[in-house]
């Protein structure tokens, strides 16, 4: 597996401009907020989906996950969280019907945090998982990956194997969602796609990947909402690299 990146996330007092070409953003967030001031941002259509979640909390955090991501990408385009008007692809993937900015994003959540990840004129997918056992992993792998990729994964001991296994699957899930397919699409459809792991924090893994060539480590631009005070605020980011 190669080196995972380990973004360094900075506070968000200053917005930063549209993506460059080349240029990725990411956005790490907390879906451990009160849901008050975000509930407001979703449009009918979201507080539908929301209304048949099962439980709060996963009413909580699905309004929390598309509430921050109205309010980033809004600044980005410089109207009101709740003017933004998302179409859905095949798969559900959303775009903005309203882009002047040509504006590309993906968004993942899982546990209590979530990613965004933004570019400008280029699809993007963007996938996350906290790093535990998974019931019947070695079986899941058997179905969803390729041989290379089993026999690679069948030589790990069950200390190693959560993380490789994860790699491999969020990798795979960051991949088909930059194309908006699904992990059961075929290998040519996904075989030019580029994706690269990182670590988001302690525990997590996740991948991220473009229809195109990914952006060197350096132009990847991290940054956290809402900010913490223990966050860096000044100057833009640079990625770093974590070995394991």
């Amino acid at each position: 597996m190669k080196p995972l990146i380990n973004p360094a996330w900075r506070a968000s007092h200053a917005h930063p401009a549209l993506p460059k070409k080349g240029e990725l953003h990411l956005w790490l967030i907390s879906l451990e907020l009160a849901e008050d001031d975000y509930l407001p941002l979703l449009s009918p259509d979201e507080l539908g989906r929301r209304v048949c979640l099962l439980s709060q909390q996963e009413k909580r955090r699905f309004t929390l996950a598309r509430g921050s991501m109205r309010a980033i990408l809004s600044t980005y385009l410089g109207i009101k969280p709740q003017q933004l008007i998302f179409s859905y692809g095949e798969k559900g993937k959303p775009s903005l019907k309203i882009n002047s900015g040509d504006l590309r994003f993906n968004l993942s959540h899982a546990g209590n945090l979530a990613l965004l990840a933004v570019t400008q004129g280029l699809s993007v997918g963007v996938d996350l998982e906290p790093i535990t056992e998974r019931a019947q992993a070695r079986r899941i792998a058997q179905r969803i990956f390729e041989p290379a990729i089993v026999s690679s994964l069948s030589q790990l001991d069950n200390d190693e194997y959560p993380l490789h296994f994860l790699a491999e699957w969020t990798g795979l899930e960051s991949r088909v969602k930059a194309i908006g397919k699904g992990v059961f699409s075929s290998a040519d459809e996904v075989s030019g796609v580029e994706s690269r792991n990182f670590q988001p924090e302690e525990g997590w893994i996740a991948s991220v990947a473009m229809e195109q060539a990914l952006p060197a480590a350096k132009n990847w631009l991290s940054f956290r909402f809402p900010h913490r005070k223990s966050d860096h605020a000044t100057a833009l980011p640079k990625a770093e690299t974590l070995r394991i």
